[in-house]
């Protein structure tokens, strides 16, 4: 009888510990949908843009250890944060890179209206090494205002045995963009 019920016990304990946990999973996954899939779409050609960037993310699918015979794998978050409290910036292009410098992947097909402190991102599989050790993203994005320039970071990690490796870049300015004065 002590066996019935202790196994009662733990199936009730099992039972009520995965309800827990349901809106965390709800939350996890609306958080994990595409920004393609989050944000509202506008046209470019809709927009009177003051101010914008072009903005270079150094990243790396996978990194040289030893006698640069073997690399270890990374996954990649690129994040995109819109460090405005008022107003939306649009991401008009985010593309990634291999290491020859050729185009892998074309992340905005349609430009993205980014809201106010949002953040977009978006994943490389720790798999995929289509980057190489010398990958990149390029990220483009334009205002109707002045706004604070987005903070644009690439996040690698990769869990090795018991120690981790995780390694940040933080994007760099290329190109302004600004408005034509009116004639």
């Amino acid at each position: 009888m002590p066996y019935i019920r202790s196994l009662f016990l733990l199936l009730l304990a099992l039972f009520a510990l995965s309800g827990c946990n349901s809106g965390a999973s709800q939350t996890n996954e609306a958080a994990a949908m595409p920004a393609d899939e989050r944000y509202a779409h506008v046209a470019l050609d809709s927009l009177t843009p003051v101010t914008g960037q072009t903005v270079y993310v150094p990243a790396y699918s996978e990194i040289y250890f030893g006698d640069r015979q073997r690399t270890i794998e990374l996954a990649i978050t690129l994040a995109i944060h819109n460090a405005s409290p008022d107003a939306p910036i649009v991401l008009s292009a985010v593309r990634y890179h291999n290491n020859e410098g050729e185009l892998v992947t074309e992340y905005v097909d349609e430009p993205l209206l980014l809201p106010p402190l949002a953040t977009a991102s978006y994943v490389i599989d720790r798999q995929d090494r289509s980057g190489g050790v010398g990958a990149n993203f390029i990220v483009e994005w334009r205002a109707e205002s002045e706004v604070p320039a987005p903070v644009v970071e690439a996040v690698m990690v990769a869990p090795e045995s018991q120690h981790g490796i995780s390694v940040l870049s933080v994007g760099r300015v290329i190109r302004e963009f600004s408005a034509e004065p009116a004639e």
